[in-house]
């Protein structure tokens, strides 16, 4: 009843949420069915979740369940092209409360962001994904050549892999043509709101665009209060690379940094802005 009061009433969400629910157990979940195009969820369907009463924490945990049909699997009348699916898609704020009053609280939005940036950067990596698949492929292979009930014929197993099946007037995109595009689309997005979307009030810092790199890429950030900031690049060690910036900046800027990487071998390398009384990483991909 509080949680319903407080999403409801509450003058000051993003100091009340927070502390009647794991607001960043929500923030994943929703990222990642966005990212992911799991419209078998709460943000479409409104299926497959359990939100659990934390006695512990006195607090609400949000319970991922089943994600099977990921990847644009699950047919939508609303959805025409899951691969260009928002960084903020909902069904209905209206209908979907709890996300509608997130995204329409500017901080709270802002925290779900850094949430779905870090998620892209960090797990939606084109060629981990592309073995994962090929890996598993290669284990279940045996069984369903080897099953005489599945639903699918063994060439519609293989080539929805690599492209999209239309069965019955039905789309299913295959795995490999769907990260591909799916990838391209949220880079631009993200590079979308860095440029022209963040708040400058905010303290943010931006995923590196575009990323993977070779050899320059840019990085964005904003502060909340003026102050001295170091932004610093580590390798995967945490041996420090390179400081990017150093100086005082203010409130209400957004602040751009280009960096060009000629000397830098390739690998995953991290980087850091700080603040006196806050910090926030992320990881970039430089790959000659």
């Amino acid at each position: 009843m509080s949680l319903i009061d407080t999403l409801n009433f509450s003058s000051d969400l993003a100091t009340s949420l927070p502390n009647l629910i794991n607001d960043t157990s929500v923030y994943k979940v929703f990222a990642t069915d966005i990212l992911l195009a799991n419209l078998d969820s709460y943000i479409n369907s409104g299926r497959n979740y359990y939100i659990y009463y934390n006695t512990s924490r006195n607090k609400f945990d949000w319970v991922f369940w089943d994600a099977s049909l990921s990847f644009g699997a699950y047919p939508s009348s609303g959805v025409s092209n899951v691969e260009k699916l928002g960084l903020y898609y909902v069904v209905s704020d209206s209908l979907r409360p709890l996300f509608g009053k997130i995204l329409a609280t500017p901080e709270l939005k802002a925290k779900y962001l850094n949430t779905f940036s870090s998620l892209f950067s960090n797990y939606f990596v084109q060629e981990n994904l592309f073995m994962h698949i090929d890996s598993l492929a290669s284990i279940i292979r045996p069984y369903v050549y080897a099953d005489l009930r599945k639903m699918f014929t063994n060439s519609q197993f293989e080539s929805n892999i690599q492209s999209d099946l239309v069965i019955n007037n039905q789309r299913i995109p295959g795995l490999k043509s769907f990260i591909t595009s799916r990838y391209k689309y949220i880079n631009s997005q993200l590079t979308s709101f860095t440029e022209s979307s963040t708040n400058p009030s905010n303290f943010y810092l931006s995923q590196n665009y575009p990323n993977p790199f070779n050899p320059s890429t840019t990085i964005s950030f904003s502060v909340d209060i003026p102050g001295n900031v170091e932004l610093t690049l580590f390798n995967i060690l945490g041996e420090t690379v390179k400081i990017l910036f150093k100086g005082a900046v203010l409130p209400g800027k957004q602040y751009k940094i280009n960096f060009n990487s000629s000397n830098l071998a390739s690998g995953i390398y991290m980087y850091k802005l700080s603040t006196k009384n806050n910090f926030l990483v992320k990881k970039m991909l430089l790959l000659k």
